[in-house]
């Protein structure tokens, strides 16, 4: 008797608890917990009842935000689930697989999330109607999972999936519809479908919006459409767009908040590929930054982000120790936050590589690219092309050092592995690399393995860049010199005439590559006893080299004391 009047109780309980959890009622875990410990307590164990009372508890602790006791709730509530034979534990089975799916989803677990909805959604569709809006809530959330998991094509299907259901069900306006269209035109602007992202988002405006809309879903609505906008060279219209989402964000959340800031850094995209817009980027990302370093527990690869983008214009505009600052501070909270030997900090590390280089702190440069590799070999073969890059600058510091064997060694390598990655590698690419490792050669002293390399360069670039173009000029330059150091007069003056021929176009009869040229040109003349040949390039190149150095200018120097021994012999 008392055994029946403990489960009469148990039962009672549970449904009060059951009428106060439909009025949100906090109370209502009392009585949940009241009644699990009274089924707990009876001899023969009712797993069912037991298993209610525990989903019952996750729920509430669900609303209550405290996911760790939600999860641990639902995870005994389906081990006892496990334990019942009964056909109508489906339903309930249904809803602890969405619960737990919920949480592994909130504590970003997002391979176990998937799990327990595709389990949820395999009894939902027997158990529920093909429309219901519950499977396309499912739905939507394992899209939402592929999509952080980069599985774009699952993810389109999911979210194509849940938005058909919620317009057969639901009016077409509804919230529901909004969120699900709105990821498919996220998926489309990833998978860089741009034109059809822009579509569909304009008609989102059209169909989900009002002009007296200050939410947050306009905001990214309007954000989406400023990436958009922006992959198709639509600068202006990208910029109007992402204004529209900074206005409604300041006003909901205020102008120190990381919506604004992160729309802030949006805009100095759009703005990096605007003519002259380098100033406005540099500007805005500073206004990000700042605003970041106010915001507590803030998403560490935003600001990581801003750091990186505003040190790679600040690199462009030559100002290489603001750079090195904004990485310094950029590898700190990488650190930090995804550990020293992640992928993250390799990429930062590398561009700390090319900063230092730039400021001719070479044992810090290779040293940040020496750490950099280590970390890209540990993880995959994805980074080729980083490490490739990385082993060409530790090669050309070596040669700095005169170790020219290593050096030799290293970039070897580095072409090596750019040779195998044509596609990721651009052409001219690979012959920048083959006239570096000619220069070495040459430094070398290395004369023929240093022309190979040059006549190499050479093919690759007159058929990349053309025939007439900067870098073909400079190869011509380079043959012409190891040629004259080789006594291959003739061969060396074609060489430095064409490249002075590209020089004046490409740079006009001002540039110091002209002056240079003329140097070579007027001491070849010099040698054959073409004295006044040689004084009107030495005369140009004087000229040339006074209006953009110094009077006291090496280079300077030198032409003129072949000037005036020119000018003394032709007196004679």
């Amino acid at each position: 008797m008392h055994e029946g009047s403990d489960h009469d109780v148990a039962e009672s309980l549970f449904n009060i608890g059951n009428i106060l959890d439909q009025w949100s009622k906090e109370e209502a875990l009392q009585y949940f917990e009241d009644s699990l410990k009274l089924y707990q307590s009876l001899p023969d164990e009712e797993d069912l009842a037991i298993a209610n009372c525990l989903f019952k508890i996750g729920s509430v602790y669900w609303r209550r935000k405290n996911v760790n006791k939600s999860l641990r709730s639902y995870q005994e509530s389906l081990r006892h689930c496990s334990n019942v034979e009964e056909e109508d534990v489906d339903s309930l089975l249904m809803s602890v697989y969405k619960g737990l799916a919920d949480c592994y989803f909130e504590k970003d677990r997002y391979g176990k999330a998937l799990d327990n909805y595709v389990e949820c959604l395999k009894i939902q569709k027997v158990e529920l109607e093909d429309g219901s809006t519950e499977i396309a809530y499912t739905c939507h959330r394992i899209g939402l999972i592929y999509q952080k998991e980069e599985e774009y094509e699952n993810a389109m299907d999911f979210h194509s999936k849940a938005l058909e259901i919620l317009e057969a069900s639901c009016d077409e306006g509804t919230k529901d519809c909004s969120a699900s269209d709105l990821e498919v035109a996220r998926i489309l602007i990833l998978t860089e479908e741009y034109e059809e992202a822009l579509r569909r988002l304009e008609n989102h405006l059209d169909k989900y919006c009002n002009d007296e809309d200050m939410s947050e879903n306009v905001a990214s609505v309007y954000e989406l459409l400023g990436a958009a906008q922006r992959n198709l060279d639509q600068c202006n219209e990208s910029i109007a767009s992402l204004n529209k989402a900074l206005d409604i964000r300041t006003k909901l959340f205020g102008e120190t908040s990381a919506q604004v800031a992160n729309t802030l850094v949006d805009l100095g995209r759009v703005m990096e590929d605007v003519s002259d817009g380098s100033d406005d980027a540099i500007s805005l990302y500073d206004q990000a930054i700042t605003i970041y370093q106010q915001i507590p527990d803030i998403d560490s690869t935003k600001v990581v982000g801003a750091y990186t983008r505003l040190a790679h214009l600040l690199d462009e505009k030559g100002n290489h120790e603001a750079s090195l600052q904004s990485l310094k501070r950029a590898l700190k909270l990488c650190s930090d936050c995804n550990g020293t030997d992640s992928v993250e900090v390799a990429e930062i590390l590398h561009r700390l590589g090319k900063t230092y280089d730039h400021l001719g702190n070479y044992e810090k440069s290779s040293a940040c690219f020496t750490r950099s590799v280590k970390i890209f070999r540990s993880i995959d073969d994805d980074y080729g092309v980083y490490i490739s890059q990385a082993l060409s600058f530790v090669g050309r510091n070596y040669a700095r050092r005169k170790q020219f064997g290593k050096a030799v060694e290293l970039c070897t390598e580095s072409l090596k592995m750019q040779k195998e990655l044509i596609g990721e590698v651009e052409l001219v690419d690979i012959a920048h690399s083959l006239l570096n490792i000619g220069d070495i050669m040459n430094q070398w002293d290395k004369p023929e393995q240093a022309l190979q390399f040059y006549e190499e360069a050479l093919n690759s670039y007159e058929e990349v860049v053309g025939f007439d173009s900067l870098d073909v000029a400079m190869c011509k330059y380079n043959i012409g010199v190891v040629k004259k150091s080789a006594g291959e007069s003739e061969k060396a003056l074609k060489c430095f005439g064409e490249a002075l021929k590209i020089h004046r176009t490409k740079e006009g009869d001002k540039s110091l590559n002209v002056a240079t040229d003329l140097f070579q040109i007027a001491q070849i003349y010099d040698s054959y006893g073409n004295l006044k040949k040689a004084l009107a390039c030495f005369e140009e190149c004087v000229r040339i080299r006074n209006d953009v150095l110094d009077e006291d200018h090496l280079d300077v120097l030198a032409a003129r004391r072949y000037v005036s021994t020119l000018r003394k012999k032709m007196m004679q």
